[in-house]
């Protein structure tokens, strides 16, 4: 940092030239890159009737919530699945990598 001001640059990014910090989206993309799937922990659980609760909930989302079903064009990588709160009956629509399975569907009667 002493050399970069003293050569007349007052940034700290300037300081820090070609230490840089490699950031760990570099081996993410090289495993996409090279075809491997990553599961999403949970999220192979998710189906009709699931109770499941949600990842860093925010005011509003806490609780535990059934799910619907699966939003229609929501993406094979991340779907999305419409959900109820248990509690108040509040219906909202959470991408699978924020949910955590509770209790898995049961199964239907015949």
């Amino acid at each position: 940092m002493a050399a970069a001001v003293a050569a007349g640059s007052t940034s700290a990014a300037d300081a820090v030239g070609a230490v840089g910090v490699d950031s760990n989206m570099s081996s993410m993309t090289a495993a996409k890159e090279a075809g491997v799937e990553v599961p999403i922990p949970g999220m192979q659980d998710i189906q009709k009737g699931s109770e499941v609760k949600v990842r860093k909930a925010g005011q509003g989302e806490r609780g535990t919530w059934r799910v619907l079903g699966e939003v229609a064009n929501s993406g094979p990588d991340d779907p999305a699945y419409d959900l109820t709160n248990l509690t108040s009956g509040r219906r909202r629509i959470f991408r699978a990598s924020r949910l955590t399975v509770v209790r898995a569907a049961v199964p239907g009667r015949r």
